[in-house]
């Protein structure tokens, strides 16, 4: 697959992308600073705010008419800022904090200047939408240790005013923010969902195999960069799918021929297993691995099924006087006699020495003693005309069938034969008359 590099419409909308959110996250981070410096500012004003209310609390009480028994109420009554006032004396003599006592300590001529120190309450309406809470600590020196009033000073939504500081900010801040959300997400539904459902839309499509026709590839945004790398995709595949069917072409083709060269191999190995390589006719293995099958099936069948035993007169004669080499002679021919009178269905074989069957299947007793005689007949012609030879050979036969003999089994038919075989060789050996070899 080719990999195309980035068109620039993407670049710059990616790097868009990338801005914008970086800008997202500036704005951001300006507002949550912004807050918190803000709550931290405020917080201090507040912290004053209230120490001003508790100085001018104090000095106030100071000057009025006081109810020891009720030191609080007075103090609440004085002040609408302050709801609670606690006086503690700390004489430094002795280090220790002293038992509450009377605000009248507080028109005591001898207070100096006070040491304000500002503590936020810890109540749980500290802070609400109705304002704050401040525990402020008021040290006035006295004639003896110091006189300590803690106040719980209380402030207004409008002496608070946190929010009303953080709106004009937050509102614009949040508008801005609001849109960029909706840019955002127009961004992402424009350039990544609505091309993912018009791809799928093209891949569910028929016309997905061929994309040149839809123009989808012609596109340049993200839809057509996946549709031209889909396209690249399809190319590859098909190249590669060719490339296997050939492959497999080949391959098929090459067992094929692999197949075909075992097989005639395997027919080469049989016919030399079967064959005689003397005479060329089939030998003794074949007879005894085929023979009865084809008894079988010709008896199954309801055929006729006849055999012809050979046997050549005077073989061992011939041998002893002239030698294998003029018996082998007689043997290839009596072979070759044999394959061009039989069919192709036909089996001419040879049993052993000078022995030879003709199977005949399907033909009668008649015509597979005519078929014998021919033979036995060209077989004497040819001996009559080889000069080479010091008598006559001849040529004995048995006929046997199965419906004339009907044997038992295949045995049976060849046993018949058999005995007419010999039968016929002893008649003619008792026409034969001896030859005079010449000299």
């Amino acid at each position: 697959m080719t990999i195309r590099p980035p068109t620039p419409g993407c670049v710059q909308k990616t790097l868009a992308l990338l801005g914008f959110c970086a800008a997202l996250i500036i704005v951001a981070t300006a507002t949550i600073t912004h807050v918190w410096q803000g709550w931290r500012e405020r917080g201090r004003t507040l912290d004053q705010v209230a120490a001003s209310i508790a100085l001018a609390g104090l000095a106030d009480m100071q000057t009025r008419p006081l109810n020891p028994a009720n030191a609080d109420a007075n103090a609440e009554s004085s002040a609408a800022g302050i709801r609670s006032i606690t006086l503690r004396r700390w004489d430094p003599a002795t280090e220790r904090l002293g038992d509450p006592t009377g605000l009248d300590l507080l028109r005591s001529a001898s207070l100096r200047a006070p040491r304000v120190d500002v503590r936020v309450a810890q109540p749980a309406n500290g802070l609400n939408s109705r304002g704050a809470w401040r525990e402020v600590d008021v040290a006035m020196e006295a004639d003896r240790g110091w006189i300590i009033a803690s106040c719980l000073v209380a402030l207004d939504a409008g002496e608070v005013g946190l929010w009303g500081d953080v709106w004009p900010f937050l509102a614009p801040v949040a508008a801005v923010a609001s849109l960029s959300v909706l840019i955002a997400w127009w961004c992402v539904h424009h350039d990544v969902l609505q091309p993912l459902a018009t791809l799928n839309e093209v891949v569910s499509a028929p016309s997905f195999l061929n994309l040149a026709d839809n123009g989808v590839v012609d596109r340049s945004d993200v839809l057509g960069e996946i549709a031209r790398g889909i396209k690249d995709l399809q190319r590859d595949a098909t190249d590669w799918r060719q490339r296997a069917e050939r492959v497999q072409r080949q391959v098929e083709h090459q067992v094929a021929e692999r197949t075909r060269a075992i097989t005639r191999e395997l027919a080469a190995v049989r016919r030399a297993l079967w064959e005689d390589p003397l005479t060329g006719v089939k030998n003794r293995r074949l007879f005894e691995e085929r023979f009865a099958e084809i008894f079988a099936a010709q008896s199954d069948a309801a055929g006729d099924l006849s055999v012809v035993l050979f046997d050549v007169d005077r073989f061992k004669q011939l041998n002893d006087r002239l030698g294998h080499a003029a018996g082998d002679r007689v043997l290839k021919f009596v072979g070759t006699l044999l394959r061009q009178c039989v069919r192709e269905d036909d089996l001419a074989i040879r049993i052993g020495g000078d022995e030879f069957l003709l199977v005949l299947p399907g033909v009668p007793a008649d015509k597979a003693h005519a078929l014998a005689a021919r033979i036995s007949a060209l077989f004497g012609q040819y001996a009559s005309i080889v000069r080479s030879l010091p008598f006559k050979p001849g040529l004995s036969f048995g006929v046997a069938s199965i419906r004339n003999d009907h044997p038992t089994d295949a045995a049976a038919l060849i046993e018949s034969a058999d005995r007419r075989m010999y039968a016929a060789k002893g008649r003619r050996a008792a026409r034969t008359e001896k030859v005079a070899v010449p000299a």
